[in-house]
């Protein structure tokens, strides 16, 4: 037996359905062998229903309240044995939807645009397949075009491993309980359930056709969704018989206090609002502030005696929502937060995810996160005897000096470095590396993934790896690309578990979003999201299906109705689905049910509503969204144009400003940590001072005086708190792995000039050079032949750069060799330590090693002519005094001293450029006349005082990377502190 109630609110289903019904069950369900059902939509309603039992002293032992995973759950373990089948998982779906695609693609000569989408993301497929499905059709024949041969195969596989999805295992289910005539389930009301949920028709009707009795309450349809929930009715009418409509009399309620609203929203007019209703506007042009600007309405609602029950609203779990469970926690206040937020587990940890995600792109960026990572939570990788950084820094070198970022030509690369200890171990970590083959069985993927999860400190990833995949998959013999093994991979271990700031269900505050807001009533009711295209949201009918193919699949749907019945079951004119059919759900359809739900959510209020919005997001500013014009039109009689939009934000603002001590937490004693990090922020904005203990510099002088190479000091000039960091404190940033074209070419050029150079005396230097451009083509080309890659189509362009820099600089310097001894690369001895120049003690060691020195014929040094060159393969002005004191040049002048002091007569400097002739641009004499200079870098030297440039923030240039901490000190006060620290105007410029 069953019954259909139609009722025009969801107070009056209350009253005259759905609480006697629970009355009578609370009494009676516990005698009946078979369950006693409440089925609503989800676990807000059900929750709504049971607080209002006990709001009026009633229990509800016995009675079950489902959602539709539960009915689904209750019929397969009940049905299971008749349908044959088992539903799958997402992940599983998935899964098939791409390997049914990757096998299609392999049968094509040519690219297929859409097979490939769905490979890269199949959830638009599924959606459109199941969407169909639920509604009766067959994708294979009725789906779009394009995607019939893509629906044929995936069924296949379907059957094959005798799995379905949702909507077929709803389908399957409904079937079997029709040809059934014992029922499972003893007394069921369905309530709460609209047009929005045709997708779960087949299930609904599964569960009332499986009860002994069943009672269904629907709400009459309103002016929005009006078409479609009336469709939605005429099929439940066809299905179980004319609707009651509730009668008018004693059970007719007045209007609420927002149905004048309501209704002059659903029709478009401007309304009346001189009732006096409780209206309130909430803007702010951020998350903070206006989370700042609901818990204060929320504080003033539940202050009043009115306040029975508080709902506030969100378009989706976004940080709003979390902001405002977590102050309302702070405060104390309990709540029922539906909304929630995903707390990370292990597989979210980042060796997990930086490990698959070198699996999904093997490069050397990902293989250095990896590194990184597992350096960090301290699991091994498989490197031995070396340490991780300095595996990442050889393998970032490896990069750079060939151009390549593929592991196994990198790999080969290192193993002909056998002088090199690093390199070696390196290149064998990396042929041995556990790494997923490009395709494979699924059951060779699973096993070399846990294979790799046997190092140390893989322990736990391995014990929640022990997942156990359906016996189909395991088995299956047809392989599947990597990617799609590990996007299956990424879904079975997502391991984030929902959390909530409170679960007091039947308290006076909830927080939902709008999908979860239908069925319930509210004393007080805050609407956030009000911004256009934010609530009701646009939605999409998808890739595989447009809304006019879905549109036309629905006349048929009714046509074949009407015409298999010349007159409705319920009278002439009466609209349903046809049987074994049901609804494709349309994106405006969509739409308008969610603006429905909005309008019956407000005249389900009694007291008070108040509607959020934000008024700037990222510098953007944001529309105010249609129904809340109406309602401010509404409300005040005037428009809300930007004007008055913007004062609408400031008087929240100042709002939230006059009850800022509420969001301040209790004052405590700082720990003595946090007050040293604002005595540091405070000196380091102090010009008055020059750079101390806290920017970059030694309190004291050091015990030893810092020694540095020639380059390192030159780098240590121009950016002092990079070298700071990584040479006195050790913490260097990490390598970032990426293909750098400058770094590649200054490399290749420096190498064949020095190769050309050591062997000029055995022929033309010129030559030579060419020569030694050739074989680093040549060797790249073999490597990568011998790997199985292809060059990058840039490859050869950046070859030919670098080769026309080399050769440009070595046709300026071919001329000067004659006569000369050349030292290429020469390096300096050990432990050479001078003065410098303007100081008394020899204590500063000079170490490096000269691109280039030539030199009068000779044994020894003294009493020779030198000339020190530096190779720039970018651009570089000449040396002079006044560039030097602005940093540029340093390394050459530093060579140049260790000249002189291994007995030089004469040393003269050049920073050799491929487009200037070489010339002798400056002389040591006249270099070391800049004492003031050379002074300041004795502070670096002996005193340990670094300190900072402005060179965190450039543009246009390189910019080091540092700790946040340290980013936002103003370079008007670096440059005073720098003046004081080096008794120094501060330089603007090159070097600076």
């Amino acid at each position: 037996m069953t019954h259909l109630f139609s009722t025009a609110s969801v107070e009056e289903q209350w009253r005259t359905v759905v609480a006697p019904w629970l009355r009578e069950q609370a009494v009676t369900a516990w005698r009946n062998s078979r369950p006693a059902v409440v089925l609503t939509p989800g676990r807000a309603e059900s929750f709504y229903l049971r607080s209002r039992l006990l709001g009026e002293g009633s229990g509800f032992l016995g009675i079950h309240f489902w959602t539709p995973s539960d009915t689904r759950k209750f019929l397969l373990a009940e049905l299971a044995e008749k349908t044959g089948t088992l539903p799958a998982t997402q992940a599983e779906l998935r899964l098939l939807a791409r390997s049914s695609a990757e096998k299609l693609l392999r049968k094509k000569s040519d690219a297929d645009a859409t097979l490939a989408s769905v490979v890269q993301e199949p959830e638009p497929f599924l959606r459109a397949y199941d969407l169909l499905t639920g509604a009766g059709w067959d994708p294979v024949r009725e789906g779009a075009a394009y995607g019939r041969a893509l629906a044929k195969e995936f069924l296949s596989a379907l059957r094959k491993q005798k799995i379905d999805t949702q909507a077929g295992i709803h389908r399957r289910l409904r079937q079997e309980v029709d040809s059934r005539n014992k029922p499972l389930i003893g007394n069921l009301l369905v309530t709460g359930f609209s047009a929005m949920h045709w997708p779960l028709w087949d299930l609904l009707k599964a569960a009332v056709l499986s009860a002994e009795t069943a009672v269904v309450t629907l709400q009459a349809p309103r002016v929005f969704g009006q078409e479609v929930d009336q469709l939605w009715q005429g099929s439940w009418e066809e299905l179980l018989g004319t609707a009651v409509e509730i009668p008018e009399g004693e059970n007719e309620t007045e209007d609420g206090p927002w149905a004048d609203l309501s209704s002059s929203y659903e029709k478009g007019t401007p309304g009346n609002g001189a009732n006096g209703v409780d209206l309130t506007f909430l803007a702010a042009p951020g998350t903070i502030l206006l989370t700042r600007a609901v818990v204060l309405q929320a504080l003033d609602y539940l202050k009043r005696d009115s306040c029975s029950r508080l709902g506030i609203i969100f378009p989706e779990a976004n940080g709003l929502a979390l902001g405002v469970a977590w102050e309302l926690g702070r405060l104390g206040i309990p709540l029922d937060d539906g909304v929630g937020a995903d707390a990370p587990g292990i597989f979210e940890r980042r060796p997990w995810q930086s490990w698959v995600a070198l699996q999904e792109e093997v490069s050397v960026a990902r293989l250095t996160e990896w590194l990184r990572a597992c350096e960090t939570h301290d699991v091994a990788t498989g490197l031995k005897e070396l340490s991780v950084r300095k595996a990442a820094d050889v393998l970032d070198g490896a990069l750079g000096e060939t151009l390549v970022d593929d592991l196994d030509f990198l790999a080969g690369y290192l193993e002909g470095r056998k002088e090199d200890r690093a390199a070696t171990l390196l290149a064998d970590f990396l042929r041995h590396r556990v790494a997923l083959p490009e395709e494979a069985r699924f059951a060779d993927f699973l096993a070399r993934t846990r294979e790799a999860m046997t190092l140390r400190g893989w322990d736990e990833f391995r014990s929640r790896l022990q997942i156990d995949p359906p016996e189909w998959l395991m088995a299956g013999r047809e392989k599947i690309l990597r990617r799609t093994f590990l996007k299956w991979l990424k879904e079975v271990t997502d391991s984030r578990e929902w959390t909530s700031e409170g679960n007091h269900f039947y308290g006076k505050v909830h927080l939902l979003i709008h999908a979860q807001m239908a069925g319930q009533t509210w004393s007080h009711l805050i609407l956030t999201g009000m911004n256009e295209g934010v609530w009701p949201r646009f939605f999409d009918a998808g890739a595989f299906g447009s809304r006019h193919e879905l549109a036309e699949l629905n006349r048929k749907g009714r046509e074949l109705n009407r015409r298999g019945t010349a007159q409705g079951g319920q009278g002439e004119g009466h609209e349903t689905v046809a049987p074994e059919h049901g609804h494709c759900l349309l994106p405006l359809e969509r739409q308008e049910l969610f603006l429905r739900d909005l309008c019956a959510a407000l005249e389900g209020t009694s007291e008070a509503v108040c509607l959020a919005a934000l008024s700037t997001d990222s510098g953007r500013s944001l529309l105010p969204s249609d129904f809340l014009n109406q309602a401010y039109q509404y409300k005040t009689g005037r428009q809300l144009d930007d004007a008055a939009f913007r004062h609408l934000a400031a008087s929240t603002a100042e709002w939230c400003e006059q009850h800022d001590k509420l969001f301040q937490e209790e004052d405590k004693a700082a720990p003595a940590d946090v007050a040293d990090t604002r005595i540091a922020f405070n000196a380091r904005r102090d010009f008055t001072k020059p750079f101390g203990r806290y920017e970059f510099a030694y309190g004291q002088a050091p015990p030893r005086p810092i020694q540095l190479s020639c380059k390192e000091w030159e780098e240590a000039w121009n950016h002092p708190a990079q070298v700071w960091l990584e040479k006195i404190v050790g913490v260097a940033p990490w390598p970032d792995g990426t293909l750098s074209w400058p770094r590649a070419i200054g490399t290749w050029v420096h190498r064949w000039l020095a190769q050309a150079l050591r062997e000029s005396d055995k022929g033309d230097f010129l030559s030579r050079l060419q020569s030694a451009t050739e074989q680093e083509r040549h060797w790249a080309q073999e490597r990568a032949r011998t790997s199985g890659i292809e060059l990058y189509p840039w490859w050869e362009q950046v070859w030919s750069q670098a080769w026309s820099i080399a050769v440009g600089l070595g046709e300026a310097l071919a001329p000067h060799l004659t006569g000369k001894e050349i030292l290429a690369e020469f390096r300096l001895p050990p432990e050479l330590m001078i003065a410098l120049p303007g100081t008394n003690l020899a204590d500063f060691l000079l170490r490096g090693r000269i691109d280039l020195l030539l030199s009068e014929p000779g044994d020894k040094f003294p009493g020779r002519d030198c000339w020190v060159i530096d190779f720039k393969t970018g651009s570089a002005q000449s040396l002079s005094v006044k560039r030097l004191e602005k940093g540029a040049g340093l390394q050459a002048v530093l060579y140049a001293l260790a000249m002189r002091a291994l007995g030089a007569e004469s040393v003269s400097i050049s920073l050799h450029t491929f487009d200037a002739a070489l010339k002798r641009q400056a002389d040591l004499d006249e270099m070391t006349g800049a004492e003031s200079f050379f002074r300041s870098l004795d502070q670096f030297h002996r005193k340990g005082i670094f300190g900072m440039r402005a060179d965190a923030e450039n543009e246009y240039g390189y910019s080091p990377l540092y700790p946040m901490a340290t980013r936002p000190v103003p370079a008007d006060i670096l440059q005073a502190k720098w003046a004081r620290a080096h008794e120094a105007n501060p330089t603007d410029g090159e070097g600076s």
